[in-house]
């Protein structure tokens, strides 16, 4: 996911990505999704319904990424955290729709 929106949104293809934060996210949107009640604590310290973190990490992820594809650089991958998300969410429904059959 990065990729592609480095290539197609921030019009940058050679911009490099090292880590595994995509991944991290995708991990959390899929605990959320699986168990929204359950307590994360932001920061270490500011307990939260997992739900209500994990979409304040998505907003934040789409307002960096807004950010960037209008000119604001930083080296966060906003994109890969983004895509780690939408597999989580995906994953999700695939697991959702196998205990229905």
């Amino acid at each position: 996911m990065h990729t592609i929106v480095c290539a197609f949104i921030l019009n940058q293809p050679n911009v490099m990505a090292l880590g595994a934060s995509g991944a991290i996210s995708g991990v959390l949107i899929l605990f959320a999704l699986l168990n929204p009640k359950e307590i994360i604590f932001l920061f270490g310290i500011i307990p939260l319904p997992a739900i209500w973190a994990a979409i304040l990490f998505m907003g934040i992820d789409a307002y960096g990424l807004f950010n960037q594809a209008r000119g604001v650089m930083s080296p966060i991958g906003y994109g890969a955290h983004l895509g780690g998300a939408m597999v989580g969410i995906i994953y999700y429904f695939v697991i959702r729709l196998s205990k229905i059959n």
